[in-house]
């Protein structure tokens, strides 16, 4: 039986600050890069940082999707959260910069098992025939704010 009221609210905001983890990593990441890369003496590496965390997301969602059709959905969405929390405490410990770019395919393997499996989690969630509904509700009643 899916989720109603409180509880589908909870979930939703729950996924909602799963998500938000990588989104937050993409964007401080992208601004932070050059200090970090200048006080690692990494110039020369630069481009890596990105390539490996793009590279270890792109390989590994299919790996993923298939595990969380097999092991079910929690599992992986928390395992990919307990990865993720792992790989960005070990990126602030970094001494070199191939440390890094070892802790940015840590955290690509990490966004590729939590985005996805937040997705799935919340289609097995909300029937079909609701999705648009949920969706039309939200953009009407900021329209009529």
């Amino acid at each position: 039986m899916p989720p109603e009221g409180r509880s589908l609210t909870f979930l939703i905001i729950a996924l909602w600050l799963g998500n938000i983890l990588p989104a937050l990593d993409a964007t401080l990441v992208g601004t932070a890069l050059p200090t970090v890369i200048g006080s690692l003496d990494g110039a020369y590496l630069y481009s890596w940082v990105f390539t490996a965390y793009l590279l270890a997301l792109t390989v590994s969602i299919p790996v993923f999707g298939k595990l969380t059709d097999m092991l079910g959905r929690k599992p992986v969405y928390f395992v990919g959260m307990a990865l993720f929390i792992g790989g960005s405490a070990l990126s602030s410990l970094c001494q070199n910069i191939e440390q890094l770019i070892a802790c940015r395919v840590l955290l690509g393997l990490a966004t590729a098992s939590v985005v996805p499996a937040a997705m799935t989690i919340m289609g097995d969630a909300i029937p079909l025939e609701r999705r648009a509904k949920i969706q039309w509700d939200r953009k009407s009643t900021r329209l009529n704010s």
